[in-house]
């Protein structure tokens, strides 16, 4: 999908508050209303935006220790990456699962709440996984970046904008709380077991439809 400046603005304003109204996201880009919720909806109905969600603390949630797993496979066959997979994805405190190039199959981001509790899930449900060889475990000891509310857009086809329409042409004021959603992919899971993850950004002013 290609993006011109004000579908970026949209982006990254939903990004910094996913519960920004309507109203205030089009006098945020400097756009219509009407134009503004077109331009939201053509995002989300061509999957450009997945959904919307609530950001927890992990601290807070009772989660702050986050593991690196590889798992090697037994088998690479495509029957046993999907059962694999499949199992992942039933296991709460697994955030991320990621099918790797090179020496592993597969990286998974686990979070809990201390090495006690990483070894009743290695005991329970990392060994015990569909078709698993080998399970290499890494702690981290300190997160010193995370930046969970944003994406590049630098590598992103950019379009002009077709034509411009002043926000304050418009007098009618709507409001629209975003809707949830749920997000995926193969997979990444936006909050942890019972709880745990937050959405953010934002950006210029320029009339446009």
């Amino acid at each position: 999908m290609k993006l011109d400046r004000y579908d970026r603005a949209i982006v990254r304003a939903l990004q910094l508050d996913g519960r920004i109204t309507n109203s205030q996201l089009a006098e945020t880009v400097n756009l219509s209303e009407s134009a503004s919720l077109r331009r939201v909806r053509a995002l989300e109905e061509s999957g450009f935006i997945e959904g919307y969600t609530a950001l927890i603390n992990q601290q807070k949630a009772g989660c702050p220790v986050n593991v690196f797993v590889n798992i090697t496979l037994e088998r690479q066959e495509q029957a046993h990456l999907r059962a694999f997979e499949e199992a992942a994805r039933k296991v709460p405190e697994v955030m991320e699962c990621y099918l790797m190039s090179g020496e592993y199959d597969y990286l998974l981001r686990v979070v809990l709440a201390d090495t006690a509790d990483f070894e009743r899930l290695h005991s329970q449900h990392l060994t015990r996984l569909p078709n698993v060889a080998r399970v290499h475990s890494s702690f981290a000891l300190r997160t010193r970046c995370k930046n969970r509310a944003s994406c590049p857009f630098a590598s992103l086809p950019t379009v002009r904008p077709t034509r411009a329409v002043p926000a304050r042409a418009i007098a009618s004021r709507q409001t629209r709380p975003w809707a949830s959603a749920p997000a995926r992919s193969l997979f990444s899971r936006r909050r942890p077991p019972t709880r745990c993850s937050s959405s953010r950004l934002a950006r210029p002013r320029n009339p446009g439809a």
